[in-house]
């Protein structure tokens, strides 16, 4: 049974990735910040420091859709972010990836060895890596802070490779937008991990295949996000302006 917490990858039940959300009353800054709390207690904005994003499981992230007629469910036990790093003006840096890992895929309930993902770039069985990515924090449609994710060129979010003889195909391209918020609404508040799901809303948008009604896509699954490097154990959040 797929736990669910949505109200992504519910993975609060993809892909980044990859995020983060927090802000005091007193804050007046025009525009979308991401700030971190310093050892001073004073807090920063991520334009000056390039703090690096890190993401780690929280529920089994899923991917469902309906290919050629049948009920597909991709399902990841694993995620990490790579090379995303929090910019100035609540962004986060293109050439961002999420890899996710422990991957398979079901067809019509049943696990289908024949349709095993395996990256495209790495050749890895059981893995599934994003395009390259980019983030901005935008105000959601309840006015709450939320991470809008896009693709840096296009608008595929990844290609799942699979078997030669998999009866849904050898390729299936996962389209359009993701936008992240914390599950407990404290995307503003500092917090050294916040719990991360995709939007059920028009900001998160998918489809596989192509963007017609019968191959619209759900995300689900959780994630917690957090700081790396240098600012590995900070309090972050985040501020749509």
């Amino acid at each position: 049974m797929i736990r669910s917490r949505f109200g992504l990858l519910g993975l609060c039940a993809v892909l980044l990735g990859i995020m983060a959300f927090g802000a005091s009353a007193a804050q007046a800054e025009v525009g979308s910040h991401f700030w971190i709390e310093n050892t001073e207690g004073k807090e920063v904005d991520t334009g000056t420091l390039h703090a690096t994003i890190k993401l780690k499981k929280d529920t089994t992230y899923v991917l469902h859709s309906k290919i050629l007629g049948i009920a597909v469910l991709f399902l990841c036990s694993e995620l990490e972010a790579q090379n995303a790093t929090l910019e100035g003006e609540g962004s986060i840096s293109k050439g961002g990836k999420v890899l996710f890992t422990g991957c398979t895929t079901d067809l019509n309930g049943s696990v289908s060895a024949l349709c095993e993902p395996k990256d495209t770039t790495l050749g890895v069985a059981g893995t599934i890596l994003t395009q390259s990515l980019h983030s901005l924090v935008i105000l959601g449609e309840a006015s709450e802070t939320i991470l809008n994710i896009l693709p840096d060129e296009g608008e595929i979010f990844a290609n799942i490779e699979m078997g030669s003889k998999c009866p849904i195909g050898t390729k299936v391209p996962v389209i359009g937008k993701i936008a992240l918020k914390d599950c407990e609404g404290k995307a503003k508040i500092f917090a050294i991990e916040h719990l991360v799901e995709a939007t059920k809303d028009k900001f998160t948008q998918l489809w596989t295949i192509s963007k017609t009604v019968e191959h619209e896509a759900t995300l689900l699954g959780s994630a917690w996000a957090f700081l790396g490097g240098a600012h590995a154990g900070r309090p972050f959040r985040a501020v749509a302006g």
